[in-house]
């Protein structure tokens, strides 16, 4: 569900709650129940036994054998948690009610203050001011992966490097300290002067990457 719709139904159950609306409840016979108002007052579950209990609240009535208030104003503030699909088309909502609802709202309170904390921003800049270190955080990334192959080019050039004729495409043998990224950055830089690289790493344990230029449809 999205959350326009969560903060929806989190608005109408906290306005019902606030009516103060009365809640009866009687036993009936299962059949005069269903006949009565239909299969929906099972959308909590099916109860067992012929004789069933039937909670009155406004114009709504369920079968329920839980726990009920005398008005709805007695539930307190409703604060929805969460949601989990159940099958097609039922969702099971988590919610919090009365002080525990204060408590929820309390800890999501604490958890944003304590973000704002480390952005070092006031709590309503939290969601900008992380959009923006998030945007700040992939171009940073681009931006090394640019100077990753830009390094790998220019070691794929550089000395230090033992050839071995293997006939068709000669094979570059390297020692490169880097990260398994700059191995295969510069493995493609070698490939695309058409060698066969043998690289190696001693950064972070032995890595190794061995790669070969394609055969064309010669065969060479």
């Amino acid at each position: 569900m999205s959350r326009e719709q969560l903060e929806e139904i989190e608005r109408r159950a906290n306005e019902y709650v606030t009516e103060d609306v009365p809640v009866k409840q009687e036993w009936r016979h299962r059949n005069d129940a269903e006949t009565e108002y239909g299969f929906d007052i099972y959308q909590g579950g099916i109860p067992e036994g012929e004789q069933i209990r039937l909670i009155h609240a406004g114009e709504d009535t369920q079968a329920c054998g839980g726990t009920h208030v005398s008005r709805t104003g007695e539930v307190g503030a409703i604060k929805l948690l969460g949601t989990e699909r159940i099958q097609d088309g039922v969702v099971r909502f988590t919610y919090a009610a009365g002080d525990a609802a204060i408590t929820a709202v309390q800890a999501t309170e604490r958890r944003l203050r304590a973000a704002a904390d480390a952005l070092d921003v006031e709590p309503d800049a939290v969601p900008e001011t992380a959009t923006r270190f998030f945007e700040e955080w992939k171009d940073r990334g681009k931006r090394i992966e640019r100077l990753k192959e830009e390094l790998a080019a220019v070691r794929a050039t550089g000395a230090k490097a033992e050839e071995l004729d293997l006939g068709p495409a000669p094979a570059v043998i390297k020692r490169i300290d880097g990260d398994m990224d700059e191995l295969r950055a510069t493995a493609n830089a070698l490939l695309e002067e058409g060698n066969v690289a043998v690289l190696g790493s001693g950064t972070n344990g032995a890595q190794f990457v061995v790669a070969r230029p394609r055969r064309s449809s010669s065969g060479r």
